[in-house]
């Protein structure tokens, strides 16, 4: 396999990341519907009345507060659901009603006119407070600015039993988890656990979405459990680096950088199919030798159209 070389990563970041004018036209569509929520009710089975009384977020002032953070400005967004209402719109989505919220990215609104296939909306029911709005847009946002998470989360839960793409799809999964928990700001032993946890959550459930008979649980949960132990071997380091790389150059080029590793198209059409936990292991390395420059990653940022904070490294 070809070596991610300072060179690769850095044309992953110019390649994967869409650019400000693709991302202009993304939001453009967030906040049509986010201004009329009750655009959402004329599609894919709901009603304009499921939306009486619900709130979208997050607030003009976080957002700014958010894309000064983190150069991105947030893509998706969120609809808090009065509790009345919530029984009745958990139906529609086919969830529990005591699960409480659901991401929906790529997958309700797929045909829609409003272009909410581009748009990421998260639905929760509304208790009077709601203290995850960066972790969702961290989180939500991935597949929407780059290209190669996207790539990613278009391989469904139906094709897990191919190997080869289990580990692809929880390859990306938990890295985009790593990239949300930061907003949490966890300390390096705390995102580890959080990311081994989500692994095993997954691994748990595996046989579900596989329709495994009971008697065949235990052995399709340890089957996986093998199959992604390098996966697993990954998180510690990669989390290091994150955690290193925040401190140190900060989260408006981390962000984007996270967004962006992982294979091109081209490089998956020569089989290269990169892991992005090794990629930011190996950007924190290439950043402490200055074979990556912070300032080259700000250029190319620059020239996707965003104006990222300026950094003296």
């Amino acid at each position: 396999m070809t070596m991610q070389t300072p060179d690769v990563l850095l044309n992953q970041i110019r390649v994967n990341l869409r650019s400000e004018e693709i991302t202009h036209y993304l939001r453009s569509h967030a906040r049509q519907v986010k201004a009329s929520l009750s655009l959402i009710g004329s599609t894919q089975g709901f009603e304009i009345s499921d939306f009486d009384g619900a709130t979208a977020y997050p607030d003009q002032a976080f957002e700014e507060e958010y894309a000064h953070k983190h150069t991105l400005p947030p893509l998706s967004f969120g609809v808090l659901i009065p509790e009345r209402k919530w029984p009745a719109v958990s139906r529609k989505m086919n969830i529990m009603p005591d699960q409480g919220g659901n991401n929906l990215i790529r997958r309700l609104f797929t045909q829609s006119v409003l272009g909410l296939d581009k748009t990421g909306i998260s639905f929760h029911i509304d208790t009077g407070s709601h203290e995850d709005q960066e972790f969702e847009l961290l989180y939500n946002d991935r597949a929407l600015y780059s290209n190669s998470h996207e790539l990613a989360a278009t391989i469904s839960m139906e094709k897990l039993i191919h190997p080869d793409l289990v580990q692809v799809v929880f390859e990306y999964v938990l890295f985009a988890h790593l990239c949300a928990s930061r907003a949490d700001s966890k300390e390096v032993d705390d995102l580890v656990a959080t990311i081994n946890r989500r692994l095993d959550f997954y691994i748990a459930l595996i046989p579900s979405w596989l329709g495994l008979p009971p008697n065949k649980v235990e052995e399709g949960q340890n089957a996986y459990r093998a199959l992604l132990t390098g996966l697993r071997q990954r998180i510690a380091p990669a989390a290091q680096a994150t955690y290193d790389l925040d401190q140190r150059i900060g989260a408006s080029l981390v962000t984007p950088i996270m967004f962006s590793l992982g294979s091109t198209k081209e490089e998956l059409k020569k089989h290269y199919c990169f892991s992005p936990f090794n990629a930011m292991t190996l950007m924190r390395s290439y950043i402490d030798t200055r074979k990556i420059r912070p300032k080259q990653i700000v250029d190319i940022l620059k020239y996707k159209g965003y104006a990222p904070q300026p950094t003296h490294l």
